[in-house]
């Protein structure tokens, strides 16, 4: 849209992060943490939205590392990620990167729990183990409920192909608010679609959770609120939702290389999420 309006229906590493934080905080309670993140535009925002994430939960945050990818070792900087003995180290790298600091970490007998990204997938998983057992994913994902489910089975069905590849359920989700804000404008024009994509898709509507649903309110004259697959896509002012999160673990008992062990939900980290945005309007005045 000429870049006039914006719309996700993917988080935003303000989210992943914030979850990843989130985790942390409820699972391992950590003292002491550190981020080790890589010399790339990407992992600077991951290491932004972490950095902020830690000054709203008050966690104590050690030591910062930034490194180049693909180097032969990071002995030098693995030493000095851990002389403060961080109990949670934040990451992110990429496979072969993480084939090497996995190998090294373990070889040097060092510590800590590892939290990465939606970088900290099945890729890097089969090129860091099993060196890297143990170490934990938070990023998009749905959830594992009837609804996605039956979902998932249609989606097989129609593509003929087993699984569902990643922002599927964001892809699909975008589709059917923008199929809703033209039934509810009586249009396609492009302004018509800008005026409705939130009144189809936040609240004070009816929830509803399919177009055919949806279409069927409309045409009664009713609001609606459409809950995605991916999440609620409830838009804040900056046009960004905040969509489930997976958790996942790297292990080898898992011909994957990952097995899921949780579930990040919209409420647990909305208020990490409101921090993170106040601590950067107030930086920004």
């Amino acid at each position: 849209m000429d870049g006039e309006h914006i719309y996700r229906t993917v988080s935003s590493d303000v989210v992943m992060t914030a979850g990843m934080v989130y985790y942390a905080v409820k699972t391992f309670k950590p003292k002491k943490v550190a981020t080790f993140t890589a010399d790339t535009e990407g992992s600077r925002s991951i290491y932004g939205g972490v950095v902020d994430a830690c000054k709203v939960k008050g966690l104590n945050l050690v030591t910062e590392i930034e490194f180049p990818l693909n180097q032969a070792s990071y002995r030098a900087e693995l030493k000095k990620l851990f002389k403060e003995n961080p109990d949670v180290i934040f990451w992110e790298a990429n496979p072969e990167t993480d084939a090497t600091i996995f190998k090294q970490w373990y070889e040097m007998g060092l510590g800590g729990q590892w939290i990465g990204s939606d970088f900290a997938n099945r890729t890097s998983a089969k090129a860091a183990l099993p060196a890297s057992e143990g170490a934990i994913g938070v990023n998009p994902g749905v959830l594992e409920d009837e609804r996605t489910k039956a979902w998932g089975q249609r989606l097989n069905k129609i593509s003929g192909k087993e699984g569902v590849t990643p922002f599927s359920a964001n892809t699909y989700d975008a589709t059917i608010i923008f199929g809703l804000a033209i039934e509810r404008g009586k249009s396609a024009d492009r302004k018509s679609i800008v005026e409705n994509v939130r009144k189809v898709a936040l609240p004070p509507g009816e929830k509803v959770y399919s177009y055919a649903d949806g279409i069927k309110l409309l045409r009664a004259g009713k609001e609606i609120n459409y809950e995605g697959i991916a999440g609620t896509q409830d838009w804040n002012k900056f046009g960004d939702p905040i969509t489930f999160l997976k958790v996942e673990v790297m292990t080898k008992d898992d011909p994957s290389g990952m097995k899921r062990i949780g579930t990040v939900k919209p409420d647990d980290i909305n208020d990490i999420i409101a921090g993170v945005l106040k601590i950067r309007a107030e930086r920004a005045k």
